[in-house]
């Protein structure tokens, strides 16, 4: 589940002022292990998952391919 930012903050927050990891877990309903997960990180946003795709076509050789072809249609 990826919690907002704004949730991230309260917790890290919590924590550092002197309240406990498990106290903070327990406070805003989150795992023990996404409190140590977000005072490690330096950036609180969610992460990005999975591996970019790679793209079939070259951007650069498929707008050559269109100027060179402007009649060009998808379709047969």
């Amino acid at each position: 589940m990826t919690y907002s930012v704004d949730l991230r903050k309260k917790v890290v927050g919590f924590v550092r002022n002197g309240g406990g990891q498990r106290e903070a877990a327990r406070r805003f309903e989150v795992s023990l292990w996404c409190v140590r997960d977000w005072l490690a990180r330096k950036d609180l946003r969610p992460q990005q998952k999975g591996v970019p795709r790679q793209r079939k076509l070259d951007k650069e050789a498929l707008r050559a391919h269109v100027r060179a072809n402007p009649d060009a249609l998808l379709r047969y």
